[in-house]
Formats: C-alpha cells, structure tokens, sequence
C-alpha cells in the first residue's frame, strides 16, 4: 500500500495547503487529495513540482508498505443505541484476515460550533469471543507497530467515515442535515491503549 506523506512533510515545514498552492500553482484540490489520501494517483509533473519545492525525494513524499488495512463492514446493534461492530480486513506477507472491532458511542451528542460531536470508544474483541480468530488481534497490533503514521492515520480517518455514515444514514433525526451540512458528525476517538501508542 502507497501513501502520501504530504501532511506529515507540510506539518514539518509549518505550511498550510493554501500558501503550497499558491507557491507551486498546483490546485487546491489536488494537494488537498494528496494531504488527506483520498487521490487515486498523481501526474509525474505534480510529484517532481513538491519534491523540488518541499526539497525532498519521491521516497520522502510518497511511503510504501506491505500492509494494507482496510474498514470493510460497519453493523449497529439491533437496540437502537449507536453502538455497533467494524470489520476491518488486513492484508499482509502472510495473507487476508478479518478482525472485529467493537464501538460504543454514548447517545450524549454535543454541539460545537454547529457540527455534532460525540466520543466513540473502539475496541478489540477478547481472544475469546468466537468472531476472533487464532492470532487476529495479534496480527493487527504488529502491523500496527509496523506503518509509518500516516497510514495509522488513514486507518483512524477510515472507521471514522465508516461509522459516521452509518450513524446518518440510521438515525437522520439525530443529525441537523440541512442546518449543519452534510459532514454533521465529527467523532472523537477513545482508543485502547494498544491503538493509543500506534496513533499518537
């Protein structure tokens, strides 16, 4: 799995994607994609026009690793609570696997400058829970110990879109569409501490 290393090299240097764009005459919208992972490829002029204003290498901007993490499934409970189960899936050297995650999100949601915010606790499920299986958990913190930041963080960013549109799509009622937009929902991680130390 590629990724760019747009934000990290950006945070580095104290720049905004405004002042980079009106530096390189890329638009906003390109760097933008770049910065958050969500552009399905760049024009060789792009990457040669950043690496020669950031003053670094393709292999600064963009990182490679063998691990790909992917958000595959999100399903509530049938109580009605915001509560619920992620599927995630892990491709790695030694194959795909899929691992369960549980979320809780209290029904408390907060208002913040007009967008909701609510906290949503994501956990792993015990090696005893039969959805587990031999060595998934195991698997998922190693790779996790093994990416470099930005993909931990697309990883967060992923569960985040997941959980979100599900939330909105069940419970329209709950979220102030037309008042807030359509990004109504803004959620505020706590995670175990294995997932702490990945993403921090």
């Amino acid at each position: 799995m590629t990724k760019s290393n747009l934000a990290v090299l950006l945070a580095q240097r104290g720049l905004k994607i405004t002042k980079l764009s009106e530096a390189t005459r890329i638009s906003r919208t390109t760097l933008t994609a770049l910065y958050y992972n969500k552009c399905l490829g760049v024009q060789f002029d792009t990457m040669d026009t950043l690496c020669n204003y950031l003053g670094v290498t393709p292999g600064d901007l963009f990182l490679f690793t063998p691990i790909e993490l992917i958000v595959s499934d999100c399903r509530l409970d049938d109580d009605g609570s915001f509560n619920g189960m992620l599927f995630a899936e892990l491709k790695d050297r030694r194959g795909k696997v899929k691992i369960p995650m549980r979320f809780e999100c209290p029904p408390l949601v907060c208002q913040n400058k007009g967008r909701n915010e609510m906290t949503v606790f994501v956990d792993l499920l015990g090696k005893e829970d039969p959805l587990v299986e031999d060595n998934t958990n195991e698997r998922l913190l190693s790779a996790m110990e093994q990416v470099p930041f930005v993909f931990a963080e697309d990883f967060q960013r992923q569960i985040t879109d997941v959980i979100t549109h599900k939330l909105m799509a069940t419970f329209p009622e709950k979220f102030d569409i037309e008042r807030c937009g359509s990004n109504v929902c803004n959620l505020l991680f706590e995670l175990p501490q294995d997932f702490r130390r990945w993403v921090s």
